[in-house]
């Protein structure tokens, strides 16, 4: 199996107004510009998945909010300094 990193981005300053999905929408869809690929091309997706949120599914969520239907993995990962 291959994996391939092709897209990336983030975002700066405070951001108050907006949901941890929506944060993560914004910056999934730059990622998926930033590679030139389209929603069908991609087949996986990890996230982290915000701490008042607390879903084991967050993933999916996002992943159905991007347009990604061709998943073969879908993971939150658990991260923290």
């Amino acid at each position: 199996m291959n994996a391939y990193i092709t897209g990336i981005s983030e975002l700066y300053g405070k951001r108050m107004d907006e949901t941890a999905l929506q944060l993560h929408l914004n910056v999934g869809r730059a990622a998926i510009l930033d590679a030139g690929l389209s929603p069908d091309s991609i087949d996986g997706i990890l996230t982290n998945s915000p701490m008042h949120v607390g879903s084991i599914s967050f993933s999916s969520v996002v992943a159905e909010g991007l347009g990604l239907h061709r998943l073969r993995l879908s993971q939150v990962i658990e991260l923290g300094g």
